[in-house]
């Protein structure tokens, strides 16, 4: 029974740093495209 706790723990914490990449990338680029001038993006690529 405690390796069900040991995989949950690793679920766990592969979750808390799936979040933390996806905040830091989101925020990345968000820094990039507003310190640059914006560049007209087709709607297409937006998809």
């Amino acid at each position: 029974m405690p390796w069900v706790l040991g995989l949950v723990m690793v679920f766990y914490v592969a979750g808390i740093v799936s979040t933390i990449s996806m905040l830091g990338r989101s925020l990345l680029c968000y820094v990039t495209t507003s310190s640059s001038p914006r560049k007209q993006i087709p709607a297409w690529k937006l998809l």
